[in-house]
């Protein structure tokens, strides 16, 4: 593999999906380690958040070595800068600003964006610190290395399709139709919503993750690896790397994930199923009116769903009437 060495960048970039399927842990979580074998010659790596990444086989083929400058900073550092990811976010929402908060927390870099212009995110920006930035939708999926889009299923078709060509892409896309209005595909089962988002990004892979729970549950229930209180999130898509790509990013921000099959399965933990939002929540108090509910839905810090549970509770379910209400 040829590589510049003036774009240790890419070289790493590339290597690194070649020959590295990273699971991402925070810094709380125990390292991972990951052996690597390239021909004849194995490096054994220990990726941490909070430490550097050891090579002791050697550098890698294509990074060059530091250069001898009195003011460059240490390999280490550099290393690590290059080496960390960098989760975009279309839409900065309740469900976006959460997942922007647990990739910090995990050591990634965050970049967000929405709508209404990068000035709009300043609060979020400096609450969330000096690894997030904010951007434009199409600036945001040229940044990042795993993008989540999180915006209404209405405004689907003005997600940067250029510019998310070949990426993996989470959606978290749900279907309501007195806010999205009636879609003849969703309506009669023809398509699933993650089906009509990959047919917009045809060049991107489409993964549906982090529908099936309530920004408040979602940051609550979160676990490092191995605690008896872990909870698992459904996920499902058509690319098997894509699906790799996505439960690495669960496994990072503290979650187990649940292969639920194909975006023609993902119904399975759309509106209307078993596996969606309730489990998250718990008993629902009886007697609340409307807004009592939601109140109630939207502070409750939820209960842990195991990765079992998620499974038998995709497995069971049963497609009926499409489309949530708000």
């Amino acid at each position: 593999m040829a590589t510049s060495a003036s774009s240790p960048r890419t070289a790493v970039r590339a290597m690194s999906r070649v020959f590295v399927r990273v699971v991402a842990t925070p810094p709380s979580y125990p390292a991972f380690a990951t052996h690597l074998q390239e021909g004849n010659s194995i490096a054994s790596l220990t990726l941490s958040f909070t430490s550097a990444i050891q090579c002791r086989g050697g550098w890698f083929a294509g990074v060059p070595r530091r250069p001898h400058r009195t003011n460059a900073p240490p390999f280490d550092t550099e290393w690590n800068r290059l080496m960390t990811k960098t989760l975009g976010l279309i839409g900065s929402g309740m469900i976006g600003g959460t997942l922007a908060r647990l990739a910090v927390a995990a050591g990634w870099n965050v970049v967000l964006s929405n709508s209404r212009g990068p000035e709009t995110l300043g609060a979020l920006v400096a609450e969330l610190g000096e690894r997030a930035r904010a951007a434009t939708p199409a600036e945001t999926a040229e940044a990042a290395d795993l993008v989540v889009v999180t915006v209404p299923l209405h405004a689907h078709d003005r997600l940067p399709r250029e510019a998310l060509a070949g990426r993996t892409v989470l959606d978290t896309l749900n279907y309501y139709p007195q806010r999205d209005g009636h879609v003849t595909e969703l309506d009669s089962g023809e398509l699933t919503s993650s089906e009509l988002v990959q047919r917009h990004l045809s060049g991107a892979r489409v993964v549906k993750a982090f529908n099936s729970i309530g920004a408040t549950q979602l940051l609550s229930l979160a676990r490092p690896a191995g605690a008896a209180d872990r909870s698992a999130l459904p996920i499902a898509g058509d690319d098997a790397a894509a699906k790799a790509e996505a439960a690495a990013l669960l496994n990072a921000l503290g979650y187990d994930a649940v292969d639920t099959g194909s975006l023609a399965d993902s119904w399975r933990s759309e509106p209307n199923t078993p596996l969606y939002c309730v489990p998250y929540v718990g008993d629902m108090p009886s007697g609340l009116d409307r807004a009592e509910f939601q109140r109630w839905f939207f502070e409750a810090p939820g209960v842990p769903v195991p990765a079992q549970r998620v499974k038998e509770l995709a497995d069971a379910a049963e497609r009926g009437p499409v489309g949530g209400s708000l």
